[in-house]
Order: C-alpha cells, then structure tokens, then sequence
C-alpha cells in the first residue's frame, strides 16, 4: 500500500509539475501564434485598405455613406497635422480620417482588446524593420510599413521598448490627403 501511495505522489507531483511548466511556457506559444496570425489578418486586410474590425475601405469609402449607416459620430475633429478631420465611432472601436470630398483617408482600428496581446517584436518578426518609425509627443512609438502602392499600414506602441503593445493601428490612403488647390502635397506617414 506505501508503494502505491508513493507511486501516486510521484504521478500527481509530476501532472502538477507539467500542468505548471505548459501553463508557464506553453502559453507563450499560444499568445506568440495568436499574434503572428493576428498581424497576418491586419496585413491582409491592410492590401485592401481595410482594417480588421471594419468593411469600410480607404479611398473607396465615404463618410457621408458611413455616417447614413452607423449614425452620428462620437466626435468629428478638424486635425490640420493630419490633413483632414476624424470621424470618432468609440464602440465599433473605428476611426474615419477624410478630406474636405469627403472621401476616407485613414481607417483606424481602436479596439485595444483585440490588439493588446501584439508587440514591437511580433511585429518585426513577420513584417522585418519598419519603413518609417517616429515618436510622438506623448512617448508613443509610431512605425509604418508600405503594404501596397497605394496603402500604408502604421503601428502606434505604448513605448519604445521591444516589448511594447500595440495602441492602435491604422491603414492610410497618402494620395486623399493631397491638396492640388493649397499646393499641399499631402502625408506619406
């Protein structure tokens, strides 16, 4: 009976010593490919012009047409920085940024819960060292990768570390931020 009962401590220590390393490392694993095939979904979308969370496309979308659909925005801000005013939609976790034709320019994905798992280092792994990388005024870590002739996908990171989670991302048409009129040769970033 002492054997048995050994034996069956020896099994449940080393069920609790596997439960423990798998919960410790293997979850790692999982967020690391939950990540990568997070990233691989923005990208995609990204070609098209679009973000993961939203159908409205860069370019092609309007926010007249937008706003007939989902309403009234939570704000609409005039950004002179950025070329063009933000639509803020805060629980579909979107952001429209269009120009005086009303034409989309940048679709911005806000929903943190979806992204919060993704870091400066899962991004360099599957999209190499970006294109375009700057710091804004409040710390954040802006980078950007072209993902088409046309499009362009930013990143903005909590801080400057490797180990910074994702804020938000975006999509951005550079073209509709031009100003012929105003000689305004629009963003690239």
């Amino acid at each position: 009976m002492k054997k048995l009962l050994g034996s069956m401590s020896i099994t449940l220590s080393l069920c609790l010593l596997f439960s423990f390393l798998f919960v410790s490392f293997g979850s790692k694993n999982v967020s690391a490919a939950t990540a990568a095939s997070t990233l691989q979904s923005i990208v995609a979308s990204a070609k098209n012009g679009k973000v993961i969370n939203c159908d409205y496309a860069v370019k092609t979308s309007n926010v007249g047409t937008i706003m007939n659909i989902w309403g009234k925005p939570d704000s609409n801000n005039y950004v002179a920085a950025a070329k063009g005013t933000y639509a803020v939609y805060s629980k579909k976790g979107v952001v429209f940024g269009y120009n005086k034709g009303m034409q989309i320019f940048e679709v911005r994905d806000t929903n943190s819960a979806s992204l919060s798992h993704i870091t400066y280092s899962d991004i360099q792994k599957l999209l190499g060292k970006p294109q375009y990388e700057s710091k804004d005024i409040l710390g954040y870590r802006i980078i950007g990768y072209a993902v088409s002739s046309s499009y362009k996908l930013e990143f903005v990171l909590y801080n400057n570390t490797n180990s910074a989670k994702i804020d938000h991302y975006n999509v951005l048409y550079p073209a509709g931020t031009v100003n012929s009129m105003a000689d305004d040769p629009g963003r690239q970033w």
